[in-house]
């Protein structure tokens, strides 16, 4: 499973997101930008370009921070940041995608973050995704947090801040990020889709023109596809729930539960409204609506909760043991309807 693109300029960010764009610069004019930003919101609406753009911000030499505020790129600080060499720059992520981020990288992270600037201008970190690190990372962390340097700078992204220690986000100032306007979504997202309306594809994703990229590419598409498979199969009493689970990667876990959390928000409005209300699956309408008057309301929401309380999780979760729980629960909203 591929990770989510990225693929912005920083003339997309600052048309997707005006407001926090402003704000920003309007803190770095006025020297009011607190020393750690908290980027969140939900998956695919371009927070880690922000942090990009941002870092990019505080490392030009010519910045504007007028209206649209932005970096010169071509100083020499600019250009070294596009060539990847900047020796102000100090990003931190996992070593593979899913995996944690342990205390030692953190310390070594913030051991970099207090050095001299190179270019005696400012120090930038980015720390993506936050929600990666174990507890103990997060209070080697803290150091960072509460010590830091003149002209240093702490960017954090996170999908999912509420797994972040109360420490943590409190000694950051919070950027929460919302899906773009629709008509600049599609915009975007037209030239690059070839497999349907684009609308068709924000619909599924909520707004989220990476996520509605990524699940218009075909590897994303068949895992979705085989995934409503089993999901349907349980869901209408014909699969044993442990079996249909098969086996998930604990990399697909998050774009899993975006899924269930999705077809179950229609199943409710389905349930709620009758077959004529608009679905966002609507790719999937016809499959949705043969559950239509078969499922109970308040066990509908009792299951979205559970999807959302997974999604949320402060620590990390075994894939396995989570998709076995969701199916076998699954398995029974159909009998308690029956009820």
């Amino acid at each position: 499973m591929h990770t989510m693109p990225d693929q912005l300029s920083s003339n997309d960010i600052v048309a997707w997101h005006p407001r926090p764009v402003q704000r920003i610069a309007q803190a770095i004019g006025g020297k009011r930008l607190g020393h750690a930003q908290l980027l969140c919101g939900v998956p695919g609406i371009g927070k880690r370009a922000l942090s990009r753009w941002l870092a990019q911000l505080l490392l030009c030499e010519q910045r504007r921070l007028d209206v649209p505020p932005g970096f010169c790129g071509e100083c020499k600080s600019c250009l070294l940041l596009s060539a990847g060499t900047h020796p102000d720059f100090i990003p931190l992520a996992p070593e593979e995608a899913g995996k944690t981020i342990g205390v030692e990288a953190v310390r070594a992270f913030g051991a970099r973050l207090v050095l001299t600037a190179q270019l005696a201008g400012n120090r930038v970190g980015i720390l993506d995704p936050a929600d990666a690190m174990t507890i103990n990372a997060a209070n080697a962390l803290l150091k960072s947090l509460e010590e830091p340097p003149a002209g240093t700078y702490l960017i954090l992204v996170s999908d999912f801040p509420a797994r972040l220690l109360p420490t943590v986000r409190s000694r950051c100032q919070r950027i929460e990020l919302r899906p773009p306007a629709n008509e600049l979504a599609l915009q975007w997202l037209a030239p690059q889709v070839d497999d349907g309306p684009p609308q068709r594809w924000l619909d599924v994703a909520r707004g989220a023109p990476l996520r509605a990229l990524e699940y218009a590419h075909q590897e994303r598409r068949a895992f979705r596809d085989t995934l409503f498979e089993n999901f349907a199969a349980v869901l209408g009493g014909g699969s044993d729930p442990v079996c249909a689970a098969g086996e998930y990667a604990r990399g697909q876990l998050p774009v899993l539960l975006a899924c269930l959390d999705s077809w179950i928000s229609d199943l409710i409005r389905l349930t709620a409204a009758g077959p004529e209300v608009a679905l966002s699956n609507s790719d999937l309408g016809e499959a949705l609506c043969r559950h239509y008057g078969k499922l109970d309301l308040h066990a509908l929401f009792g299951y979205l909760d559970k999807v959302r309380d997974a999604a949320a999780s402060p620590v990390a979760l075994n894939t396995q043991l989570v998709v076995e729980e969701l199916f076998i629960c699954a398995s029974r909203l159909g009998s308690t309807a029956e009820r």
